[in-house]
Protein backbone atom coordinates (compact mmCIF):
# COMPACT_ATOMS: atom_id res chain seq x y z
CA UNK A 1 0.00 0.00 0.00
CA UNK A 2 1.32 3.77 -1.00
CA UNK A 3 0.51 6.59 0.36
CA UNK A 4 0.07 9.53 -1.90
CA UNK A 5 -0.44 13.15 -1.10
CA UNK A 6 -2.94 15.19 -2.59
CA UNK A 7 -2.69 16.77 -5.67
CA UNK A 8 -3.71 19.91 -4.14
CA UNK A 9 -3.71 21.82 -1.12
CA UNK A 10 -6.50 23.00 0.22
CA UNK A 11 -6.31 26.42 1.40
CA UNK A 12 -8.17 27.31 4.91
CA UNK A 13 -10.24 30.28 5.79
CA UNK A 14 -8.99 32.42 8.08
CA UNK A 15 -11.05 33.75 11.33
CA UNK A 16 -12.25 37.32 10.15
CA UNK A 17 -14.37 37.85 13.20
CA UNK A 18 -12.25 37.48 16.44
CA UNK A 19 -11.85 41.00 17.76
CA UNK A 20 -9.34 42.34 20.94
CA UNK A 21 -9.94 45.31 23.71
CA UNK A 22 -7.36 47.33 25.04
CA UNK A 23 -8.44 48.44 28.50
CA UNK A 24 -8.72 48.63 32.16
CA UNK A 25 -10.21 45.53 34.29
CA UNK A 26 -10.44 44.99 38.10
CA UNK A 27 -8.65 41.74 37.61
CA UNK A 28 -7.11 39.66 35.32
CA UNK A 29 -3.71 38.97 33.35
CA UNK A 30 -1.75 42.41 32.88
CA UNK A 31 0.00 43.12 29.76
CA UNK A 32 -1.20 39.76 27.96
CA UNK A 33 -3.58 39.13 25.62
CA UNK A 34 -5.87 36.45 27.10
CA UNK A 35 -9.01 34.94 24.74
CA UNK A 36 -12.75 34.81 26.24
CA UNK A 37 -15.89 33.29 24.66
CA UNK A 38 -18.73 34.88 26.41
CA UNK A 39 -19.16 38.36 29.04
CA UNK A 40 -19.94 35.27 31.70
CA UNK A 41 -16.52 34.48 31.05
CA UNK A 42 -15.11 37.49 30.37
CA UNK A 43 -16.42 38.70 34.53
CA UNK A 44 -15.14 35.73 36.01
CA UNK A 45 -11.31 36.52 34.51
CA UNK A 46 -11.42 40.33 34.43
CA UNK A 47 -14.75 41.49 36.90
CA UNK A 48 -17.88 43.09 35.94
CA UNK A 49 -18.64 46.66 35.47
CA UNK A 50 -16.99 49.11 37.85
CA UNK A 51 -15.91 52.75 38.18
CA UNK A 52 -12.42 54.48 38.55
CA UNK A 53 -13.46 54.89 42.51
CA UNK A 54 -14.04 51.42 42.50
CA UNK A 55 -10.38 50.69 41.68
CA UNK A 56 -8.55 52.91 44.16
CA UNK A 57 -6.09 54.23 41.32
CA UNK A 58 -3.50 55.91 42.90
CA UNK A 59 -4.25 58.60 40.51
CA UNK A 60 -6.42 59.43 38.26
CA UNK A 61 -6.67 60.99 34.61
CA UNK A 62 -10.34 62.11 34.61
CA UNK A 63 -13.49 60.53 35.61
CA UNK A 64 -14.65 58.70 32.62
CA UNK A 65 -15.92 55.58 32.95
CA UNK A 66 -14.13 51.97 32.38
CA UNK A 67 -15.33 51.59 29.07
CA UNK A 68 -13.87 48.00 28.48
CA UNK A 69 -16.18 45.74 30.50
CA UNK A 70 -19.06 47.90 28.37
CA UNK A 71 -17.33 47.50 25.07
CA UNK A 72 -17.03 43.04 25.92
CA UNK A 73 -20.53 42.77 26.65
CA UNK A 74 -22.09 45.12 23.70
CA UNK A 75 -19.71 42.64 21.59
CA UNK A 76 -21.53 39.76 22.67
CA UNK A 77 -24.87 41.27 22.51
CA UNK A 78 -24.29 42.13 18.80
CA UNK A 79 -23.18 38.87 17.60
CA UNK A 80 -19.42 38.43 18.83
CA UNK A 81 -18.47 35.16 19.54
CA UNK A 82 -14.75 35.12 20.35
CA UNK A 83 -12.49 37.91 21.38
CA UNK A 84 -8.84 39.03 23.17
CA UNK A 85 -8.94 41.00 26.19
CA UNK A 86 -5.40 43.17 27.10
CA UNK A 87 -5.98 44.56 30.58
CA UNK A 88 -3.20 47.79 30.98
CA UNK A 89 -2.68 48.08 34.69
CA UNK A 90 0.32 50.55 34.30
CA UNK A 91 2.76 50.05 38.14
CA UNK A 92 -0.58 47.88 39.47
CA UNK A 93 0.84 45.18 42.44
CA UNK A 94 -0.49 42.01 43.74
CA UNK A 95 -1.83 41.48 47.20
CA UNK A 96 0.11 38.81 49.50
CA UNK A 97 -0.65 36.98 52.50
CA UNK A 98 2.57 35.33 54.81
CA UNK A 99 1.30 32.04 56.04
CA UNK A 100 3.67 31.59 59.26
CA UNK A 101 4.19 28.73 61.94
CA UNK A 102 4.11 28.92 65.82
CA UNK A 103 7.25 30.78 65.89
CA UNK A 104 6.78 33.30 63.61
CA UNK A 105 8.95 32.31 61.27
CA UNK A 106 7.05 32.52 57.42
CA UNK A 107 6.35 28.98 55.59
CA UNK A 108 5.19 30.03 52.63
CA UNK A 109 3.95 33.36 50.57
CA UNK A 110 0.60 33.33 48.77
CA UNK A 111 0.31 36.49 46.23
CA UNK A 112 -2.86 36.96 44.14
CA UNK A 113 -2.57 35.33 40.38
CA UNK A 114 -3.16 39.21 38.97
CA UNK A 115 -2.43 42.72 40.16
CA UNK A 116 -4.97 44.86 41.50
CA UNK A 117 -6.68 46.17 44.63
CA UNK A 118 -9.08 43.31 43.93
CA UNK A 119 -6.29 41.06 45.97
CA UNK A 120 -7.15 42.52 49.16
CA UNK A 121 -11.29 41.04 48.99
CA UNK A 122 -9.02 37.33 49.41
CA UNK A 123 -8.65 35.91 52.53
CA UNK A 124 -6.89 32.19 52.86
CA UNK A 125 -8.28 30.21 56.28
CA UNK A 126 -6.66 27.00 57.39
CA UNK A 127 -8.84 24.96 59.78
CA UNK A 128 -7.44 21.56 61.29
CA UNK A 129 -8.58 18.19 59.94
CA UNK A 130 -7.86 14.68 61.13
CA UNK A 131 -4.23 12.87 61.02
CA UNK A 132 -3.63 11.08 57.81
CA UNK A 133 -0.92 8.38 56.61
CA UNK A 134 1.35 9.18 53.68
CA UNK A 135 4.67 7.57 52.49
CA UNK A 136 7.59 8.98 54.74
CA UNK A 137 9.31 11.42 52.94
CA UNK A 138 12.37 9.52 53.14
CA UNK A 139 11.07 6.42 51.58
CA UNK A 140 11.31 4.35 54.63
CA UNK A 141 7.95 3.19 55.26
CA UNK A 142 4.42 5.45 56.37
CA UNK A 143 4.13 8.10 58.57
CA UNK A 144 1.30 9.80 59.94
CA UNK A 145 0.68 13.62 59.54
CA UNK A 146 -1.56 16.26 60.29
CA UNK A 147 -3.71 16.92 57.56
CA UNK A 148 -5.69 20.73 56.98
CA UNK A 149 -8.92 21.78 55.08
CA UNK A 150 -7.98 25.25 53.41
CA UNK A 151 -9.83 27.61 51.28
CA UNK A 152 -10.00 31.03 49.85
CA UNK A 153 -12.45 33.10 50.80
CA UNK A 154 -14.33 36.75 49.16
CA UNK A 155 -14.48 38.43 52.15
CA UNK A 156 -16.91 41.29 50.78
CA UNK A 157 -19.21 38.04 49.64
CA UNK A 158 -18.40 35.76 52.63
CA UNK A 159 -17.88 32.95 50.39
CA UNK A 160 -15.49 30.25 49.52
CA UNK A 161 -13.96 30.29 46.05
CA UNK A 162 -11.71 27.69 46.17
CA UNK A 163 -11.53 24.83 49.13
CA UNK A 164 -9.01 21.82 49.28
CA UNK A 165 -9.38 19.25 51.64
CA UNK A 166 -7.49 17.25 53.61
CA UNK A 167 -4.05 18.82 52.60
CA UNK A 168 -0.90 18.14 54.04
CA UNK A 169 2.52 20.46 54.56
CA UNK A 170 4.72 17.83 53.85
CA UNK A 171 6.32 18.60 50.58
CA UNK A 172 6.80 16.10 49.26
CA UNK A 173 3.53 14.36 49.39
CA UNK A 174 1.03 14.88 46.71
CA UNK A 175 -1.41 15.84 48.47
CA UNK A 176 0.30 18.59 49.74
CA UNK A 177 -0.85 22.07 50.14
CA UNK A 178 2.15 23.45 47.96
CA UNK A 179 1.15 21.08 45.29
CA UNK A 180 -2.53 21.59 45.67
CA UNK A 181 -1.89 25.64 45.19
CA UNK A 182 -0.55 24.94 42.00
CA UNK A 183 -4.09 24.51 40.52
CA UNK A 184 -5.36 27.24 42.39
CA UNK A 185 -7.05 30.05 39.82
CA UNK A 186 -6.68 33.27 42.43
CA UNK A 187 -3.28 32.86 44.33
CA UNK A 188 -0.04 31.29 43.42
CA UNK A 189 2.59 29.61 46.30
CA UNK A 190 5.78 30.61 46.92
CA UNK A 191 7.59 28.38 49.72
CA UNK A 192 9.81 30.46 51.93
CA UNK A 193 11.02 27.86 54.82
CA UNK A 194 13.34 24.85 54.57
CA UNK A 195 12.75 21.79 55.47
CA UNK A 196 10.17 18.48 55.07
CA UNK A 197 6.69 19.42 57.17
CA UNK A 198 5.73 22.95 58.26
CA UNK A 199 3.17 23.36 61.07
CA UNK A 200 0.69 26.73 60.58
CA UNK A 201 0.20 28.73 63.35
CA UNK A 202 -3.26 27.91 64.42
CA UNK A 203 -5.59 27.54 67.89
CA UNK A 204 -5.76 24.52 69.46
CA UNK A 205 -9.83 25.00 68.06
CA UNK A 206 -11.27 26.56 64.93
CA UNK A 207 -9.54 28.23 61.94
CA UNK A 208 -7.26 30.91 61.52
CA UNK A 209 -7.93 33.30 58.38
CA UNK A 210 -4.82 35.53 56.79
CA UNK A 211 -5.73 38.37 54.93
CA UNK A 212 -4.14 39.68 51.87
CA UNK A 213 -2.33 43.19 51.28
CA UNK A 214 0.53 45.24 49.46
CA UNK A 215 3.70 44.92 50.47
CA UNK A 216 4.54 46.81 52.86
CA UNK A 217 1.32 46.86 53.80
CA UNK A 218 -1.45 50.00 52.87
CA UNK A 219 0.79 50.55 50.10
CA UNK A 220 -1.31 51.31 46.88
CA UNK A 221 -2.10 48.36 44.95
CA UNK A 222 -4.13 49.39 41.44
CA UNK A 223 -1.38 51.19 40.40
CA UNK A 224 -2.06 54.54 38.20
CA UNK A 225 -4.85 55.61 35.36
CA UNK A 226 -4.01 54.42 31.74
CA UNK A 227 -3.30 56.91 29.66
CA UNK A 228 -3.95 57.41 25.71
CA UNK A 229 -0.22 56.65 25.89
CA UNK A 230 -0.17 53.57 27.31
CA UNK A 231 -2.88 52.67 24.95
CA UNK A 232 -0.49 53.26 22.11
CA UNK A 233 2.38 51.95 23.75
CA UNK A 234 0.26 48.69 23.95
CA UNK A 235 -0.17 49.19 19.72
CA UNK A 236 3.20 49.59 19.53
CA UNK A 237 3.41 52.75 19.11
CA UNK A 238 5.67 53.64 21.49
CA UNK A 239 9.87 53.83 21.85
CA UNK A 240 9.49 49.61 22.15
CA UNK A 241 7.64 48.49 19.00
CA UNK A 242 5.93 45.60 20.30
CA UNK A 243 2.32 44.83 21.42
CA UNK A 244 0.96 41.62 23.70
CA UNK A 245 -1.18 41.03 20.64
CA UNK A 246 2.40 40.74 18.41
CA UNK A 247 1.98 36.69 18.44
CA UNK A 248 -1.76 36.39 18.00
CA UNK A 249 -2.65 35.37 14.32
CA UNK A 250 -6.52 34.90 14.82
CA UNK A 251 -7.47 38.25 15.92
CA UNK A 252 -8.60 40.44 12.59
CA UNK A 253 -10.34 43.49 14.46
CA UNK A 254 -8.67 45.50 17.22
CA UNK A 255 -10.32 48.36 19.32
CA UNK A 256 -9.35 50.35 22.43
CA UNK A 257 -13.06 51.66 23.55
CA UNK A 258 -13.07 55.28 24.74
CA UNK A 259 -9.47 55.71 24.11
CA UNK A 260 -8.85 58.81 21.77
CA UNK A 261 -6.68 61.59 23.00
CA UNK A 262 -6.18 64.10 20.07
CA UNK A 263 -6.28 61.12 17.14
CA UNK A 264 -2.93 59.91 18.41
CA UNK A 265 -4.71 56.18 19.74
CA UNK A 266 -6.68 55.88 16.18
CA UNK A 267 -3.27 56.39 14.53
CA UNK A 268 -1.35 54.11 16.54
CA UNK A 269 -3.72 51.17 15.62
CA UNK A 270 -4.28 51.89 12.21
CA UNK A 271 -0.63 51.83 12.21
CA UNK A 272 -0.41 48.65 13.90
CA UNK A 273 -2.98 46.89 12.14
CA UNK A 274 -1.20 47.50 8.87
CA UNK A 275 2.13 45.94 9.88
CA UNK A 276 0.42 43.05 12.12
CA UNK A 277 1.98 39.66 11.93
CA UNK A 278 5.46 40.74 10.75
CA UNK A 279 3.73 43.56 8.05
CA UNK A 280 1.41 40.73 6.62
CA UNK A 281 -1.18 43.27 7.47
CA UNK A 282 -4.02 41.32 8.63
CA UNK A 283 -5.81 42.95 11.30
CA UNK A 284 -8.37 46.10 11.17
CA UNK A 285 -9.04 49.02 13.89
CA UNK A 286 -12.01 50.37 14.74
CA UNK A 287 -12.08 53.76 16.55
CA UNK A 288 -13.68 56.33 18.57
CA UNK A 289 -14.42 60.12 19.05
CA UNK A 290 -14.18 61.69 21.87
CA UNK A 291 -17.37 61.42 24.23
CA UNK A 292 -17.61 65.16 24.12
CA UNK A 293 -17.95 65.36 20.14
CA UNK A 294 -21.92 65.84 19.73
CA UNK A 295 -22.62 67.13 16.11
CA UNK A 296 -20.92 66.48 12.86
CA UNK A 297 -19.01 69.53 12.31
CA UNK A 298 -16.95 69.03 15.58
CA UNK A 299 -16.67 65.26 14.18
CA UNK A 300 -15.08 66.40 10.98
CA UNK A 301 -12.93 68.91 12.85
CA UNK A 302 -11.48 66.56 14.63
CA UNK A 303 -10.50 63.74 11.69
CA UNK A 304 -9.32 67.00 9.00
CA UNK A 305 -6.77 68.39 12.33
CA UNK A 306 -3.14 67.95 12.02
CA UNK A 307 -3.15 65.82 15.17
CA UNK A 308 -5.21 63.63 13.62
CA UNK A 309 -3.64 61.18 10.95
CA UNK A 310 -5.43 59.14 8.81
CA UNK A 311 -4.35 55.76 7.21
CA UNK A 312 -3.84 56.13 3.58
CA UNK A 313 -4.75 51.80 2.96
CA UNK A 314 -7.87 51.61 4.77
CA UNK A 315 -6.67 49.41 7.87
CA UNK A 316 -9.51 51.16 9.75
CA UNK A 317 -12.41 52.85 10.40
CA UNK A 318 -14.57 55.42 12.85
CA UNK A 319 -18.12 55.91 13.75
CA UNK A 320 -20.21 58.36 15.29
CA UNK A 321 -21.92 59.38 17.54
CA UNK A 322 -22.39 57.24 20.86
CA UNK A 323 -24.87 55.24 22.67
CA UNK A 324 -26.84 55.71 25.19
CA UNK A 325 -26.42 52.63 27.78
CA UNK A 326 -27.71 51.47 30.82
CA UNK A 327 -25.23 52.40 33.21
CA UNK A 328 -24.32 48.92 34.98
CA UNK A 329 -21.61 49.76 37.42
CA UNK A 330 -24.22 52.77 39.31
CA UNK A 331 -26.56 52.19 42.24
CA UNK A 332 -29.66 53.97 40.29
CA UNK A 333 -31.16 51.20 38.16
CA UNK A 334 -32.55 53.85 36.01
CA UNK A 335 -29.09 55.32 35.01
CA UNK A 336 -27.65 55.66 31.94
CA UNK A 337 -23.95 55.88 30.18
CA UNK A 338 -22.74 56.85 26.91
CA UNK A 339 -21.03 54.57 25.93
CA UNK A 340 -18.27 54.28 22.52
CA UNK A 341 -19.55 52.83 19.61
CA UNK A 342 -16.53 50.85 18.79
CA UNK A 343 -17.60 47.66 20.91
CA UNK A 344 -20.95 47.23 19.34
CA UNK A 345 -19.71 47.66 16.00
CA UNK A 346 -17.18 45.31 16.30
CA UNK A 347 -20.25 42.93 17.64
CA UNK A 348 -21.75 43.60 13.72
CA UNK A 349 -18.40 42.95 11.90
CA UNK A 350 -18.60 39.74 13.55
CA UNK A 351 -22.44 38.51 12.81
CA UNK A 352 -22.68 39.85 9.36
CA UNK A 353 -19.06 38.00 8.88
CA UNK A 354 -20.74 34.97 10.14
CA UNK A 355 -23.76 35.41 8.15
CA UNK A 356 -23.03 36.83 5.03
CA UNK A 357 -18.93 36.68 4.56
CA UNK A 358 -16.30 39.32 5.18
CA UNK A 359 -16.70 40.47 1.74
CA UNK A 360 -20.22 42.39 2.76
CA UNK A 361 -20.11 45.57 4.22
CA UNK A 362 -21.02 45.39 7.66
CA UNK A 363 -24.18 48.26 7.21
CA UNK A 364 -27.50 48.29 6.34
CA UNK A 365 -30.69 47.20 7.65
CA UNK A 366 -29.38 43.74 8.93
CA UNK A 367 -26.80 45.88 10.69
CA UNK A 368 -29.43 46.58 13.86
CA UNK A 369 -27.31 47.45 16.77
CA UNK A 370 -28.48 45.57 20.59
CA UNK A 371 -27.83 46.88 23.99
CA UNK A 372 -28.21 50.28 23.83
CA UNK A 373 -31.14 52.51 24.19
CA UNK A 374 -30.71 55.36 22.24
CA UNK A 375 -28.11 57.24 20.00
CA UNK A 376 -26.31 60.54 21.73
CA UNK A 377 -27.83 62.85 18.55
CA UNK A 378 -30.31 61.35 15.58
CA UNK A 379 -28.82 62.74 12.36
CA UNK A 380 -30.72 63.84 9.70
CA UNK A 381 -29.46 62.86 5.99
CA UNK A 382 -28.01 66.03 5.54
CA UNK A 383 -25.87 65.88 8.56
CA UNK A 384 -24.84 62.39 7.89
CA UNK A 385 -23.76 63.60 4.30
CA UNK A 386 -21.38 65.80 5.91
CA UNK A 387 -19.46 63.01 7.63
CA UNK A 388 -20.04 60.47 5.17
CA UNK A 389 -17.34 62.83 3.04
CA UNK A 390 -15.15 62.79 5.60
CA UNK A 391 -14.80 59.20 6.45
CA UNK A 392 -17.06 58.73 9.33
CA UNK A 393 -19.38 56.18 9.16
CA UNK A 394 -23.07 56.70 10.49
CA UNK A 395 -24.66 55.23 13.31
CA UNK A 396 -28.67 56.09 12.65
CA UNK A 397 -32.25 55.49 13.76
CA UNK A 398 -34.53 54.68 11.77
CA UNK A 399 -38.78 53.46 11.64
CA UNK A 400 -39.23 49.84 11.42
CA UNK A 401 -35.62 49.05 12.20
CA UNK A 402 -34.06 51.00 15.21
CA UNK A 403 -30.13 50.94 15.57
CA UNK A 404 -28.31 50.30 12.75
CA UNK A 405 -24.91 51.15 11.52
CA UNK A 406 -25.57 53.08 8.56
CA UNK A 407 -21.43 53.44 6.78
CA UNK A 408 -19.04 51.25 5.71
CA UNK A 409 -16.48 53.40 4.84
CA UNK A 410 -12.32 53.77 5.84
CA UNK A 411 -10.46 56.25 7.01
CA UNK A 412 -8.56 56.35 3.66
CA UNK A 413 -9.07 58.37 0.73
CA UNK A 414 -7.26 56.24 -1.71
CA UNK A 415 -10.80 55.22 -3.65
CA UNK A 416 -8.88 51.93 -3.96
CA UNK A 417 -9.86 51.36 -0.14
CA UNK A 418 -12.09 53.53 0.71
CA UNK A 419 -14.92 50.78 1.85
CA UNK A 420 -14.65 48.72 4.92
CA UNK A 421 -15.03 44.80 3.05
CA UNK A 422 -12.56 45.67 0.39
CA UNK A 423 -9.81 46.21 2.76
CA UNK A 424 -11.17 43.52 4.94
CA UNK A 425 -11.42 41.43 2.13
CA UNK A 426 -7.79 41.89 1.13
CA UNK A 427 -6.79 41.10 4.60
CA UNK A 428 -8.40 38.08 4.46
CA UNK A 429 -7.01 36.84 1.30
CA UNK A 430 -3.61 37.86 2.59
CA UNK A 431 -4.21 35.78 5.88
CA UNK A 432 -5.85 32.79 4.51
CA UNK A 433 -3.05 31.97 1.74
CA UNK A 434 0.06 33.25 3.54
CA UNK A 435 -0.94 30.40 6.13
CA UNK A 436 -2.67 28.00 3.30
CA UNK A 437 0.98 27.72 1.80
CA UNK A 438 3.41 26.76 4.35
CA UNK A 439 4.09 23.73 3.26
CA UNK A 440 6.18 25.04 0.17
CA UNK A 441 8.53 26.71 2.78
CA UNK A 442 11.14 23.71 1.72
CA UNK A 443 9.82 22.51 -1.15
CA UNK A 444 12.29 22.70 -3.99
CA UNK A 445 11.69 26.07 -6.18
CA UNK A 446 10.83 25.24 -9.55
CA UNK A 447 8.01 24.89 -12.03
CA UNK A 448 6.76 22.17 -10.33
CA UNK A 449 5.81 24.10 -7.32
CA UNK A 450 4.71 27.46 -9.06
CA UNK A 451 2.00 24.93 -10.56
CA UNK A 452 1.06 24.08 -6.87
CA UNK A 453 0.93 26.92 -5.63
CA UNK A 454 -1.35 28.18 -8.55
CA UNK A 455 -3.38 25.35 -8.24
CA UNK A 456 -3.69 25.56 -4.22
CA UNK A 457 -4.52 29.35 -4.37
CA UNK A 458 -7.04 29.06 -7.76
CA UNK A 459 -8.46 26.39 -5.78
CA UNK A 460 -8.85 28.62 -2.86
CA UNK A 461 -10.36 31.94 -5.02
CA UNK A 462 -12.39 29.94 -7.07
CA UNK A 463 -14.26 29.05 -4.01
CA UNK A 464 -14.88 32.76 -3.10
CA UNK A 465 -16.30 33.12 -6.41
CA UNK A 466 -18.63 30.65 -6.19
CA UNK A 467 -19.23 32.17 -3.05
CA UNK A 468 -20.71 35.28 -4.84
CA UNK A 469 -17.48 37.14 -2.66
CA UNK A 470 -16.12 38.80 -5.99
CA UNK A 471 -17.00 40.63 -9.00
CA UNK A 472 -17.37 38.91 -12.33
CA UNK A 473 -19.37 36.90 -14.14
CA UNK A 474 -16.73 34.50 -14.78
CA UNK A 475 -13.84 33.26 -12.68
CA UNK A 476 -11.49 35.01 -14.98
CA UNK A 477 -12.77 38.25 -14.35
CA UNK A 478 -13.36 37.81 -10.94
CA UNK A 479 -9.11 36.82 -9.92
CA UNK A 480 -6.13 35.89 -11.60
CA UNK A 481 -3.07 33.46 -9.73
CA UNK A 482 0.30 34.30 -11.13
CA UNK A 483 3.51 32.51 -9.79
CA UNK A 484 6.29 32.04 -12.72
CA UNK A 485 9.47 32.90 -13.88
CA UNK A 486 8.03 36.48 -14.22
CA UNK A 487 7.38 36.89 -10.74
CA UNK A 488 9.73 35.02 -8.92
CA UNK A 489 13.08 36.06 -10.89
CA UNK A 490 16.55 34.62 -11.26
CA UNK A 491 18.03 36.94 -8.09
CA UNK A 492 14.65 35.77 -6.04
CA UNK A 493 14.89 31.86 -6.57
CA UNK A 494 18.85 32.31 -5.21
CA UNK A 495 17.31 34.08 -2.01
CA UNK A 496 14.83 31.06 -2.02
CA UNK A 497 11.90 33.53 -2.22
CA UNK A 498 8.42 32.55 -4.27
CA UNK A 499 6.74 35.63 -5.14
CA UNK A 500 2.77 35.31 -5.99
CA UNK A 501 0.81 37.72 -7.20
CA UNK A 502 -3.24 37.17 -6.54
CA UNK A 503 -5.63 39.72 -8.10
CA UNK A 504 -8.95 40.02 -6.95
CA UNK A 505 -12.42 42.25 -8.19
CA UNK A 506 -13.99 43.84 -4.92
CA UNK A 507 -17.52 43.55 -5.06
CA UNK A 508 -17.34 47.46 -4.55
CA UNK A 509 -14.99 48.84 -6.29
CA UNK A 510 -14.72 47.12 -9.59
CA UNK A 511 -11.31 47.30 -10.57
CA UNK A 512 -8.83 45.08 -9.54
CA UNK A 513 -6.67 44.70 -6.52
CA UNK A 514 -3.40 43.33 -6.38
CA UNK A 515 -1.84 41.78 -3.81
CA UNK A 516 2.01 40.75 -3.83
CA UNK A 517 2.58 37.80 -1.14
CA UNK A 518 6.31 36.49 -0.94
CA UNK A 519 7.29 33.09 0.46
CA UNK A 520 10.54 32.20 1.73
CA UNK A 521 11.44 28.31 0.08
CA UNK A 522 14.42 26.02 0.58
CA UNK A 523 17.43 26.92 -1.08
CA UNK A 524 19.14 24.37 -3.18
CA UNK A 525 21.14 21.56 -1.02
CA UNK A 526 24.64 20.92 -1.87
Amino acid sequence: MIEVPPATRTITAASTSTAAFIGMSKKGPVGIATIVTSFLEFTDIFGGFITKDDLNLSTKINNDPVYLPYAVWAFFQNGGRKCYIVRLAPDAKKAVANITQSDGQVIFKLTARDEGDWGKDLVFRIQKSDPVTIRSPTGAGSIKVNSYNVSIILSSKKQAIEVFNGVTFVKEDPTSIYTSLKKSRFINIEILLAGDEHKPELPETGSKDYTFDSEPAGGNLSGRDVSNEDVVNALGGGQIPESPLDSITDVSIIAAPGYVGEGEVASAGFNYCEKHRNFLGDAFFIADLKSDIQNPQDATRFVTSDTFQPNINGYGAIYFPWIYGKDFASTDPNATIALPPSGFVRGIYAKIDNNRGVWKAPAGTEAGMSGGTSLVINMTDQQHGIINLKGINALRTFVGYGKVVWGARTVSNDVMWRYVPVRRIANFLKSSIYDGIQWAVFEPKDEPLWAALRLSIGGFMLNLFKQKALQGATPDQAFFVKCDSETTTHYDQEQGIVNILVGFAPLKPAEFVVVKLSQKVAEDQI
